[in-house]
């Protein structure tokens, strides 16, 4: 049985979704049609962006810029020749991208229709022989501005999705709307290797994966790069995880694992910061880079309020999130936002988790701000009963033995 193809039309304003749409879906054996990845060097535009008529399917990835493109909106002219238009759209609309209200479609019928009153304006004196294909813009020009306001009034009315709900579901809303199943057979050989705890012979497997299958994958190339940064080879890691992030800027892990290169290896704190803030963009309810991102503010960037911000974030869609509690602990013990009985609030939900880190933070906090140190010490051990790797052992029968914490 033939698979569907499907064709993405998009502006380059938004190549960064458009690129992982593309290798999320082709790595689930699903037929993309995509500009970059369908044209060779010589062939003309014009006739790539008449194959949309053609293709079983096309989603249409709308923003801002999107409806003001000439090529984009040529490529949905092309769809507008077909009678069942509709039935092979399938709309993805970028946050941001205003058509519910008339006054916003009105905007974009003024921009197309002040476009095409100006070329035709400056065309006025020139004779229509020399100028045939300006002319012949002008006619694209001027039924964009026909068509768009059927075009966006259609478009509203369809159920459509965000790329952010697209990639949650895994793309769902789309292979369940063509009837047809994501093959993850070979993304499934990826999780055994991915659980080998030897560096080397993780490397060694997924490059023999790579080359078997041919695949120039962001997930693949971010495995890549953390095989190098347990090998101790940073440079080559950095290479590689950004290579995987070209591929996929949505790819929040690698975002995050070069973040913390940054941070812990190359000390390059900037970078860091600008990392995990891409982490946090493309995966918002991820408590790790924003955690991480917690941590560099406090430590590095003395943003204390920056810090607080990021771990009340993590509490928002994680309210039981122990490491998120124990920094905002740690943060209204200090100075700037000093308030013991909110520490102690974030100390006890954290402990009452087992995490270590926090029982040893309470019961600090309780010999030295609480001057309890029948309390405190019951706090250490408990701490030295979590601590089953004995990490902090030394520094805990220390600690009890002070009377000041």
């Amino acid at each position: 049985m033939k698979k569907p193809e499907i064709f993405l039309s998009y502006s380059w304003a938004n190549k960064n979704i458009a690129d992982k749409i593309y290798h999320d879906l082709t790595f689930v054996d699903i037929v993309i049609i995509k500009d970059d990845h369908s044209l060779n060097y010589t062939d003309g535009i014009t006739n790539f962006m008449k194959r949309i008529r053609k293709a079983d399917f096309a989603i249409l990835l709308v923003s801002d810029n999107y409806l003001k493109s000439i090529n984009c909106m040529t490529e949905v002219m092309q769809l507008n020749k077909d009678e069942d238009i509709w039935e092979k759209v399938l709309p993805v609309i970028c946050n941001g991208t205003k058509i519910q209200d008339p006054l916003d479609r009105i905007n974009y019928l003024n921009f197309w229709q002040e476009k095409s009153s100006a070329i035709e304006s400056a065309l006025k004196n020139i004779d229509p022989i020399n100028a045939t294909s300006l002319y012949q813009e002008l006619k694209s020009y001027k039924e964009i501005t026909q068509n768009i306001d059927s075009f966006l009034n259609n478009f509203k009315d369809k159920l459509f999705v965000t790329p952010e709900e697209l990639f949650k579901k895994f793309y769902s809303p789309i292979t369940e709307r063509i009837g047809v199943n994501p093959d993850f057979s070979i993304m499934a050989q990826l999780i055994p290797i991915s659980f080998i705890v030897d560096p080397s012979l993780r490397l060694v497997e997924i490059n023999n994966f790579m080359d078997k299958n041919k695949i120039q994958n962001s997930y693949c190339y971010s495995m890549l790069a953390s095989c190098y940064r347990d090998l101790g080879q940073i440079t080559k890691s950095v290479e590689l995880y950004k290579r995987a992030i070209e591929l996929d800027d949505f790819n929040f892990t690698a975002w995050n694992n070069l973040g913390q290169i940054y941070q812990l290896k190359n000390l390059n704190y900037t970078e860091a910061k600008k990392a995990y803030e891409k982490a946090i963009a493309a995966n918002p309810e991820l408590d790790i880079p924003r955690l991480n991102l917690a941590v560099l503010l406090k430590n590095h960037f003395k943003d204390i309020s920056g810090a607080k911000i990021q771990n009340e974030e993590v509490l928002k869609f994680d309210e039981n999130n122990a490491k998120a509690h124990n920094n905002l602990a740690g943060i209204y013990r200090s100075s700037e936002f000093l308030d013991l009985d909110e520490a102690e609030k974030h100390f006890i939900i954290a402990v009452n988790q087992d995490n270590l880190e926090a029982t040893i933070g309470y019961a600090n906090f309780l010999k030295v701000s609480r001057k309890d140190m029948v309390r405190g010490n019951f706090f250490y051990q408990k701490a030295k009963n979590l601590d089953i790797e004995n990490l902090y052992t030394e520094i805990i029968d220390t600690m009890m033995k002070s009377t000041k914490g």
